[in-house]
Order: C-alpha cells, then structure tokens, then sequence
C-alpha cells in the first residue's frame, strides 16, 4: 500500500486457489462499515493493483483496506489480514524513513513503513534478515514526492509467513538510504 499526493495504490498478491473468479476491495474509514471500492473480476495469476483515488477526501484518517477473493457462485472469502494507513498529502521538506511501527510487530500483524521524500526519485523498499538475505521488496518504483506508508505482512516474496526475530527496512531514494530495525515476535 503507497500513498500518494494523488490517492493509495494498493497492490496484493493473487491466491492461485481453485474457484476464484476475482477480487474486491473494500475500504473504512475509522471504525465505519466496510464499503466495497469495486469488484475485479480478474484472472488469478501475477498481481494485482488498484488505485483509491477517493483517498485523497479522508487527508488525515485511518483508513483500511480489506481484500476478497469472489468464488464461484457468488460468495466471498477474506484473504488474510488487512491494512490500515493514513492519507497524508503534504509534501516534506527532508527525505526520511521513519521508524516502523508497531515495533516489535506481533507475527501475522502488518508493520507500517512510512517514509518521506523530497522528490521524486527511483525508489526502493526493501525488508533483510538478519543475516542479510533479502525477504521482501515491498516497492520498486519512481515515488515522490510526499508521504508514503508501506504495510508488510511478516511473508516474504513467496507470501510464505516468516520466522519471528529481526529484519532490517532498507530504503533507498536516488542518493539517499537509511535501514530501520523491526523485529517480529511470536
């Protein structure tokens, strides 16, 4: 999930499983109902993006956003987890990562990564074990200039959960790069 001066882009990656004809996403604010934004009805391979322009008219609230897989004849099936973020709109004056938080995350609650950058730049965000072995790109793109916030479910590129311990948030932003330590626990 990136916020943009512009709305939220949310990407996810699709469950391969049988009987998924598509997608919805749906979104609250606070603690209001959930709303679905719209249903996809997509092909079950890759990933996924979808763009919630509409964002941008809840500047400062929590948002959530939930997605579920459409199986045949009609019913719905949570996929697991959600995230939350706030829409912030204003760009900064300095490029930043901001410690992740919660920290220590509890193991199958998302972490918040959020950062700041001046400019827009080629940028990527990226979670390393302990040992250095790279577990996750969480964003590989032009981003900027503004706040963004980045959820990262404790999975790694295959979306397999990872063990409990401790991970390191690399940013990197044209010559700017800064590493925050988050640990995972049971």
């Amino acid at each position: 999930m990136i916020s943009k001066p512009e709305g939220i882009e949310l990407t996810w990656d699709l469950n391969r499983g049988d009987g998924i004809l598509g997608y919805s996403v749906d979104r609250k604010t606070g603690s209001s109902d959930w709303i679905p934004i719209q249903p996809l009805h997509v092909p079950v391979i890759g990933e996924n993006r979808l763009f919630d322009s509409l964002a941008s008219s809840y500047a400062g609230a929590q948002i959530s956003y939930r997605v579920r897989a459409i199986l045949n004849g009609g019913t719905y099936a949570e996929l697991e987890g959600h995230a939350t973020t706030q829409f912030l709109p204003d760009a900064p004056g300095v490029t930043q990562l901001n410690a992740p938080y919660p920290n220590p995350v509890p193991r199958g609650a998302p972490a918040t990564i959020a950062f700041t950058l001046e400019e827009s730049n080629p940028t990527e965000v990226q979670v390393f074990s302990a040992n250095g072995r790279l577990v996750k790109t969480l964003a590989s793109d032009r981003l900027g200039p503004g706040s963004i916030a980045l959820a990262w479910d404790g999975t790694d590129s295959r979306g397999e959960r990872v063990a409990s311990g401790v991970y390191f948030v690399h940013l990197t932003s044209g010559s700017f790069e800064s590493t925050q330590r988050l640990v995972l626990v049971p």
